[in-house]
């Protein structure tokens, strides 16, 4: 299934938008992945005031930076792919996680044609970063995977072929399925509305002008009061995001 990126407008200090590939209507998580977003290309300024998160482990990996990957080693056909957290073509991630995953960027040299192994217990997802490769999903298919695009695999597959026309860049997620469904609302991630109810009436309850540290959620170190407020509860019971492939 291959699903578009929309654009999210985040608002408030930070005023900017991002493309979020996660969650879909019909496909709420890929393993544990529930958010994924794409910041850029734009002309605006990353402020990221303190703000509450439950449920939730955020992964930035910058995709254009300063910072220096770590080489995940060659994949055949000579492509390479850095693993960005957990584990993938007998590379580990020293990044913490809690729950068996994968998020990798893979780079595959124009004309080249390459298998990505995949781990048949595991659901993966291919998101498009630059160029269009083609995803051979079975022996007579494949789907052109395009900037922004994301590419929903399912599971039960032991690998998967891409083949590039071009340099390509692409962005790898996977992991077990979860085992639950979840409530996602703004940066919290529960079981039921009422632990996002509880989550977001600490928040609020704990805002203050003199940057006391937080009871739940702690204090950010060189912030004094500013903080991102939780914007206003939807007037219906939250309910679970559920699947529909």
């Amino acid at each position: 299934m291959l699903l578009e990126a929309r654009e999210v407008p985040l608002g408030g200090v930070r005023a900017m938008e991002v493309h979020r590939s996660l969650p879909q209507r019909a496909l709420p998580m890929v393993g544990a992945w529930c958010f994924l977003d794409r910041f850029g290309p734009q002309t605006a300024r990353m402020r990221v005031e303190p703000h509450p998160h439950i449920g939730l482990h955020t992964v930035p990996w910058p995709l254009v930076g300063e910072v220096r990957p770590l080489d995940g080693g060659p994949d055949a056909g000579g492509a390479t792919a850095t693993v960005v957290v957990g584990d993938f073509a007998g590379a580990r991630s020293p990044a913490t996680m809690h729950t068996p995953i994968v998020g990798a960027e893979i780079h595959v040299p124009a004309g080249s044609r390459v298998r990505l192994p995949l781990d048949p217990v595991r659901e993966y997802a291919l998101v498009g970063v630059a160029g269009v490769p083609e995803v051979h999903t079975a022996p007579d298919a494949a789907t052109a995977l395009p900037d922004q695009g994301l590419l929903y695999l399912g599971i039960h597959r032991d690998g998967v072929e891409v083949s590039a026309q071009r340099e390509t860049t692409l962005f790898l997620i996977g992991g077990e399925p979860f085992e639950s469904d979840i409530v996602m609302w703004w940066n919290f991630v529960g079981r039921s509305h009422d632990e996002i109810v509880a989550a977001r009436d600490a928040w609020e309850s704990e805002a203050d002008d003199t940057g006391t540290p937080s009871a739940r959620f702690g204090h950010v170190i060189g912030h004094a009061c500013e903080r991102v407020p939780a914007p206003p509860l939807p007037a219906v019971r939250l309910t679970p995001r559920r699947r529909t492939v």
